[in-house]
C-alpha cells in the first residue's frame, strides 16, 4: 500500500473513530470564526470567494449561518448557510474541509445533518447551490 493510501487509511479510521461535532458560530472575534476562515481562504481561489469582511456582516446580523465541524477539538469543516426568503430553497453558500481531513466524509455526514441548524426548514429543502472547492468536485 502506497504511503498517501495509508495515511488515507488511517484518516477515515480516525474520522470513524472520533466523532465530528458540528455547531454554529456566531461570534467573528472567536478563535473557531478565525479558523473556519482560515479553511475558507486556503479551499477557495480569490475570484470565487467573497471578502471576510462581507460574510462577517452576514453572520452577525443573521442573514447566514457559519457552522463548523471539529473533531478532537481542531476546526476541520466550515459552511455557509443562506435561507432563500419566501422560499423553501437553502443556499450553501460555501462548503470547505480543511485539507488534512479531506475525503473522510465529512461533507456528507454534514448534509445528512444539516436541517438541525434550521428547525423551521423542513425535509422538503431544497438546495439551490452548493459553492465547494475544485478540488471537491474532481473526487
Amino acid at each position: 500500500m502506497s504511503e498517501d493510501k495509508e495515511e488515507q487509511t488511517v484518516k477515515k479510521a480516525l474520522c470513524a473513530h472520533h466523532s465530528i461535532e458540528f455547531s454554529e458560530i456566531k461570534d467573528e472575534f472567536s478563535e473557531e470564526f478565525a479558523e473556519a476562515m482560515r479553511i475558507y481562504l486556503n479551499s477557495f481561489p480569490e475570484n470565487e470567494r467573497r471578502p471576510v469582511a462581507s460574510l462577517e456582516r452576514e453572520i452577525s446580523s443573521g442573514k447566514s449561518r457559519l457552522v463548523i465541524g471539529k473533531i478532537d477539538g481542531r476546526v476541520a469543516f466550515m459552511s455557509l448557510l443562506h435561507p432563500v426568503k419566501g422560499t423553501s430553497f437553502l443556499l450553501c453558500d460555501y462548503m470547505a474541509i480543511a485539507e488534512g481531513y479531506r475525503n473522510l466524509g465529512i461533507g456528507e455526514r454534514f448534509l445528512k445533518n444539516v436541517l438541525a441548524f434550521w428547525p423551521t426548514l423542513n425535509s422538503a429543502t431544497s438546495w439551490v447551490k452548493l459553492r465547494t472547492p475544485i478540488w471537491m468536485k474532481m473526487n
